[in-house]
């Protein structure tokens, strides 16, 4: 391992299945691995797998793909691990709110709060996803000031945005979550993508000399975070067998060059990056979908395949599904105008990554 890069292990199978993420059981790694710019949290983590009170609960935040899931996910393991029996749950912010509505609808409120208040290990991914839905935080309030009286409990919760800064989070559940620790889950640097690299082409079976491993590391551009990486070296590795080569430097350089011009601002490249950051698929975003998170991401792509190309509001339209320019015009209006922190967060970094083509 690379001086000064250090790994939590998580179980044998790099996490638990839950209804967190559908992409967690395939993680493509089974530990966590971190430099300096996250060494605090690996300390919280490792506090946390022991369920120290001190960071209670632990919040960390951070952009789409920077590995927030995989983090519960595999505190998940080694908690199910270390007590089979123990009562612990992995939850979107999303189910949380729509759990909470169904017991609404059905008259078990009581029977909700008593399932979560038993816990001995609580995740939820994503809290962004509870923004304005008021009363649910509520509910989440009452919950998280009963597993601080016990003993045992412990919180972990992930956000995109910073939740202390989000105005769509209630000053009591922010207050809550601001008593422990508040930490971002950093890009990763150079040395910690050279160590990332190493680990997974081991994992994998790919021939990564150091040369090339350095290369690749050092391709910042989107490349920040483990699941990016895992990406780009696959990509790399079908690259070489297509060329009938091993990897070495001089191939990596030339994947470099053509990643970056498949990756220049246009309708097709800036769709794609807004689903990877988003966590959806492409056909998803370009489809008839409604669902409140589609239509935000697709927002964010129709703004910026506005504001980075020369693509007109007709173009736009035909391009997302056949829709007409009025609908393309009042949903970059939506956006532009949206007091919202991940939209924000999403125009950007998207726009920054862009840009540095």
């Amino acid at each position: 391992m690379v001086s000064g890069v250090f790994s939590i292990e998580f179980d044998e199978h790099g996490g638990v299945s839950s209804t967190a993420s559908p992409e967690a059981s395939t993680a493509p790694l089974r530990d966590f691995i971190a430099g300096a710019e996250n060494r605090l949290l690996g300390e919280a983590a490792r506090a946390a797998i022991d369920g120290d009170k001190q960071f209670f609960p632990l919040l960390v935040h951070g952009s789409s793909g920077s590995g927030k899931t995989h983090l519960l996910q595999g505190l998940a393991g080694r908690w199910s691990q270390q007590s089979p029996a123990g009562r612990w749950r992995v939850v979107t912010g999303a189910d949380f709110a729509r759990e909470f509505a169904d017991a609404v609808q059905l008259h078990t409120v009581d029977e909700f709060q008593n399932t979560y208040q038993q816990l001995d290990r609580l995740m939820i991914d994503n809290l962004d996803e509870l923004a304005g839905k008021e009363t649910a935080q509520g509910q989440l309030v009452m919950i998280l000031d009963h597993l601080h009286e016990r003993e045992n409990a412990f919180v972990v919760v992930s956000a995109r945005v910073d939740p202390l800064t989000n105005p769509a989070i209630v000053p009591a559940l922010a207050s809550r979550l601001s008593g422990g620790l508040t930490t971002p889950l950093a890009p990763l640097s150079r040395e910690t993508r050279m160590a990332v690299l190493e680990k997974l082409a081991a994992a994998h079976g790919i021939e990564l000399p150091a040369a090339a491993r350095r290369l690749l590391s050092e391709d910042s551009a989107g490349l920040t975070a483990v699941p990016q990486l895992y990406q780009a070296l696959l990509q790399l590795d079908d690259y070489a067998r297509k060329k009938r080569q091993l990897v070495h430097a001089d191939l990596v350089s030339q994947f470099l060059r053509e990643r970056h011009t498949l990756r220049q601002p246009n309708p097709a490249s800036i769709a794609a990056t807004v689903a990877e950051h988003f966590g959806l698929r492409e056909s998803e975003l370009r489809g008839p979908s409604r669902r409140r998170g589609i239509v935000k991401a697709r927002g964010v792509a129709m703004l910026l395949i506005r504001t980075l190309t020369n693509s007109s509001l007709d173009q736009i339209g035909r391009f997302f599904g056949g829709r007409d320019h009025t609908t393309v015009l009042h949903a970059i209006r939506r956006t532009e105008s949206a007091a919202d922190p991940e939209i924000n967060e999403a125009l950007e970094s998207i726009g920054a990554y862009f840009h540095l083509h």
